[in-house]
C-alpha cells in the first residue's frame, strides 16, 4: 500500500514516483483508491479554514502526473482509469476547486494530460476538458489560450448536438459560449462577446421553455447580466439596464439559493449602468442593496464569499457619491474599499486583482484633488501608477493601459493646479503616448474623447507657459478628433469638450492677432521671440510717445521765442528762418 504522510496542515507530502507507480501496478482497487485521493484533495483545498500549499500537496501532485503513471499500464488496469465516468468525476473535482488557491497552474497540467488521454480513445468528455482548461486559462489571465480552448470545445459540442443518436446537454454549449463571451469582453472584443452571449441566451431560453428539461434559471440570469455589462461598455446603456432588470427579476425568485451573491453582482452592475446614464440616485440605491447582501454573505462562515466584490461596490458607490458632490462620503467608501483590498493583497492564498486596488487609489486621488488636498491626491496617483506599471510589464496579465493613461492625465491636472505646469505636461505626454498606441490597435474599443481631452488639457498648459504655437497645435488635434466623432454621429461625442476646445483655440488665436501674425502662417514664426518683440515694441512706442511730447513742447517754446524775436526785431523773415532751422534740428 502507498503510505500517506501528512504535515500539520493536512497535506499529503511524502510520495515518491516509484511508490506511486508501484501503487498503480499492484493495487487491485485502483479506481476506488484514486477516487479517495481526489476526495481528500478536494476536502483539503475547499475547506474555508485550510491553508493550501501546492508545493507540499501530494494529492494534486499525484493527479498532475495521472496520465504519466497510467498510460503504460496493462490494458485491464488502464481501462479502469480511462473510463469516461471516472474522468468526468475528476474533471468536475477540478472545476469545483476554489480559484484563490494557487492551484491553477497544476490544474492546467492535469487537463493537458487528460486531453492527451481522451484523444487516444475519442472520449465524449474531450469537449468538457477543453472547456475546463479554457476556464482555468481565463483565471490565470491567459485569455487568448482560453479562447482557443473554447473554440475547440464549441466545435466538438456542435457536432455532438447535431447527432440524434447522442444525448447531449445543450446547457454545456451555452456555458462555453458564455465563458468565451467573458474572455472576449476582457480582451476588449466586446462585439464578439455580445454575439456569444446572444447564442448562450438563445440556447438557455429554449431550454427554459422545455418542461421536460431540468433548467437552472440562474445560468440565464448570469449571462443576461454579463451581456448587460458588454452593452454598457459599448455605450448601449438602456439595453444594459433592460438585461439587468431581467436578471434581477429571475434572481429574486431564486433569492433563497446559495447564488444570492449573483443577485448582489446584478445590483452592482445595474448601479454602474444607472451611474453612467446620469441616474446617480438610482445607482446609489442599487449599490446600497448590493452592499447589504454582501455584508451578510461575508459574515457567514459557512459561505465562501469573494471580498473583492464588496470592495468593488464600495468603490463604485464612492464614485457615485463623488458625482453627486458628496466628496466626504466618497472618500469614506474609497477608504473601506482600500482596507478590504489590502487584507486580500496580504493573503498569499487568495487570487488578488491588483488593478482594482490601483483604480481605487486613482478614484480617491480624484476626490482628494477636488477637495484641494493636492499632496494626498498625488500620493494616491503615485501608488496607482506604481501598481499599474507592474501589471503592464507582466506579459501573462491582460492589462488595459487606458487606465494608466487616465491616471497620468489626472495626476497632470493635479500637478498643474499645484503650479507645477511643466511636471503636469510630462504626465500629459505619457497619457497621449499610451492612448495613441491604443488608437492604432483595431482590436481595441477606443474612445477618442479621452485622447482629445488630454490634448486640450496639454494645450491649456502650454498656453499658460506662453507656448502659444504648441497650444494651438494641441487644440487643433483635439478639435480634429471631436469633429470626426460629431460627423459620424458617434454617441460618445462630447459637445461640451468640443466647445471648450474651440474657445481655447480662439483665445490663442487672439494672442496671434496682438502680434500682427497671420493665423495661417503662425507656425512659421517663433512666437516666444515674437512675444519678446512685442515687449520691445511696447517700450519703443512709449519712448516715441515721450519723444513726440518733448518735440511738441519744444515747438511751443520755439514759437514763443520766435514771437519774442519778431516783436523785438520786427523782422518776420528772420523769425521764420530760425523756426525752420529749429525744426530740422529736432528731426
Amino acid at each position: 500500500m502507498l503510505k500517506f504522510t501528512r504535515s500539520h496542515r493536512g497535506n499529503l507530502i511524502s510520495i515518491g514516483h516509484n511508490d506511486i507507480k508501484s501503487y498503480f501496478r499492484n493495487n487491485e482497487n485502483i479506481e476506488k483508491n484514486i477516487k479517495n485521493i481526489i476526495s481528500n484533495h478536494i476536502n483539503n483545498i475547499t475547506h474555508k479554514e485550510h491553508i493550501f500549499d501546492i508545493k507540499n500537496d501530494g494529492e494534486s501532485y499525484l493527479l498532475s502526473y495521472f496520465w504519466e503513471y497510467t498510460k503504460n499500464l496493462e490494458e485491464s488496469i488502464k481501462s479502469k482509469v480511462k473510463d469516461d465516468i471516472f474522468l468526468a468525476k475528476v474533471n468536475k473535482s477540478f472545476s469545483d476547486i476554489r480559484q484563490e488557491t494557487l492551484f491553477l497552474a497544476r490544474r492546467v497540467k492535469v487537463y493537458n494530460q487528460f486531453i492527451e488521454l481522451m484523444q487516444t480513445f475519442e472520449s465524449n468528455g474531450l469537449s468538457t476538458t477543453f472547456a475546463n482548461r479554457g476556464l482555468t486559462y481565463g483565471y490565470l489571465g491567459n485569455l487568448e489560450s482560453a479562447v482557443e480552448d473554447y473554440d475547440k470545445a464549441i466545435e466538438i459540442m456542435e457536432i455532438l448536438e447535431s447527432n440524434p443518436n447522442i444525448h447531449f446537454d445543450s446547457n454545456d454549449l451555452a456555458g462555453v459560449f458564455s465563458n468565451r463571451g467573458l474572455a472576449y469582453n476582457s480582451l476588449g472584443r466586446v462585439e464578439s462577446a455580445v454575439e456569444d452571449y446572444n447564442r448562450a441566451i438563445e440556447i438557455r431560453e429554449a431550454l427554459e421553455s422545455n418542461p421536460n428539461i431540468h433548467f437552472d434559471s440562474n445560468d440565464l440570469a448570469t449571462v443576461l447580466s454579463n451581456r448587460g455589462n458588454a452593452y454598457r461598455s459599448l455605450g448601449r446603456v438602456e439595453s444594459a439596464i433592460e438585461d439587468y432588470d431581467k436578471a434581477i427579476e429571475i434572481m429574486k425568485v431564486l433569492e433563497s439559493n446559495p447564488n444570492i451573491s449573483d443577485l448582489a453582482n446584478a445590483f452592482t452592475n445595474r448601479g454602474n449602468a444607472y451611474s453612467s446614464f446620469g441616474k446617480v440616485k438610482s445607482a446609489i440605491e442599487d449599490y446600497d442593496k448590493a452592499i447589504e447582501i454582501m455584508v451578510v454573505l461575508e459574515s457567514n462562515p459557512n459561505i465562501h464569499f469573494d471580498s473583492n466584490s464588496l470592495a468593488t461596490v464600495f468603490m463604485n458607490r464612492g464614485i457615485a457619491y463623488y458625482s453627486f458632490g458628496m466628496l466626504d462620503g466618497a472618500i469614506k467608501d474609497y477608504d473601506k474599499a482600500i482596507e478590504i483590498m489590502k487584507v486580500l493583497e496580504n493573503n498569499p492564498n487568495i487570487h488578488f486583482d491588483s488593478n482594482s486596488l490601483a483604480n481605487i487609489f486613482s478614484s480617491r486621488g480624484i476626490a482628494y484633488s477636488s477637495l484641494g488636498k493636492v499632496e494626498s491626491a498625488i500620493e494616491d496617483y503615485d501608488k496607482a501608477i506604481e501598481i499599474m506599471k507592474v501589471l503592464e510589464s507582466n506579459p501573462n496579465i491582460h492589462f488595459d493601459t487606458n487606465d494608466l493613461a487616465m491616471v497620468f492625465n489626472n495626476r497632470g491636472l493635479t500637478y498643474i493646479s499645484f503650479g507645477r505646469v511643466e511636471r503636469g505636461i510630462e504626465d500629459y505626454n505619457r497619457s497621449i503616448e499610451i492612448r495613441e498606441v491604443l488608437e492604432s490597435n483595431l482590436n481595441i474599443h477606443f474612445d477618442s474623447n479621452d485622447l482629445a481631452t488630454v490634448f486640450r488639457n496639454r494645450g491649456l498648459a502650454h498656453y499658460s507657459l506662453g507656448s502659444v504655437k504648441s497650444a494651438i497645435e494641441d487644440y487643433n488635434k483635439a478639435i480634429e478628433m471631436l469633429e470626426v466623432l460629431k460627423k459620424e454621429l458617434n454617441p460618445h461625442f462630447d459637445e461640451t469638450l468640443f466647445v471648450q476646445a474651440l474657445k481655447s483655440r480662439e483665445v490663442a488665436y487672439n494672442s496671434l492677432d496682438q502680434l500682427n501674425i497671420d493665423r495661417k502662417d503662425f507656425d512659421k514664426n517663433d512666437l516666444e521671440n515674437a512675444y519678446k518683440s512685442l515687449d520691445e515694441s511696447d517700450k519703443k512706442i512709449k519712448r516715441e510717445k515721450i519723444s513726440i511730447e518733448i518735440k511738441l513742447i519744444s515747438m511751443f517754446v520755439i514759437t514763443l521765442i520766435i514771437s519774442n524775436i519778431e516783436s523785438l526785431t520786427g523782422n518776420v523773415k528772420f523769425g521764420i528762418i530760425v523756426l525752420i532751422i529749429s525744426f530740422i534740428l529736432m528731426i
